[in-house]
């Protein structure tokens, strides 16, 4: 099988595209731009989240939000799943961060991400993490991921060494 791999560019601008939200409908990705943000990329299945080691993710990077918060960072969850399996997916396993939809696969079309199809032939994209800064630059992009237990540590030490917190009011949560 021939190996497929993004060609997303550090450096350069998030595209702007509108997503569903599972916080707040339609959602224009770069009205988050004036501060540091994280999408992180994970698979789905026909049912939602794939129940494999990389459904793992969303939980550790839950654990990792207080701090996140406190620097003004936003994290999103971002796939192929309609927005209907997403809220589900966030109902079920308490996920308190929005899950972008991207089912009409614009950014992800735009980042050149690969779409491959599982065995059911349901299209699915390997995990990928990208940090964008407040101009709405990508700073890093995180892929192959080789350790998804590991990943949301790895994000936040980089973010540590890159980004100093600003003086802002801790986002809201939605409740569990």
């Amino acid at each position: 099988m021939l190996k497929i791999e993004p060609t997303i560019y550090t450096g350069f601008r998030i595209p702007c595209v509108r997503m569903r939200s599972t916080e707040w409908g339609n959602y224009d990705i770069l009205l988050t731009a004036s501060r540091w943000n994280v999408y992180y990329y994970y698979p789905r299945d026909g049912a939602g989240l794939v129940r494999t080691p990389f459904g793992k993710r969303a939980p550790a990077f839950a654990d990792f939000l207080p701090e996140l918060d406190e620097r003004g960072i936003r994290l999103f969850g971002v796939s192929l799943s309609s927005p209907e399996e997403q809220q589900a997916f966030a109902d079920a396993d308490g996920i308190t961060f929005p899950l972008l939809s991207d089912e009409g696969r614009l950014l992800t079309t735009a980042l050149s991400i690969p779409v491959e199809p599982d065995a059911d032939g349901v299209p699915w994209v390997r995990p990928i993490t990208i940090v964008t800064d407040s101009a709405g630059r990508m700073r890093r992009i995180f892929y192959p991921i080789a350790d998804v237990t590991r990943h949301p540590a790895e994000v936040l030490a980089y973010l540590r060494g890159v980004h100093t917190p600003p003086f802002v009011a801790p986002l809201p949560r939605v409740a569990a």
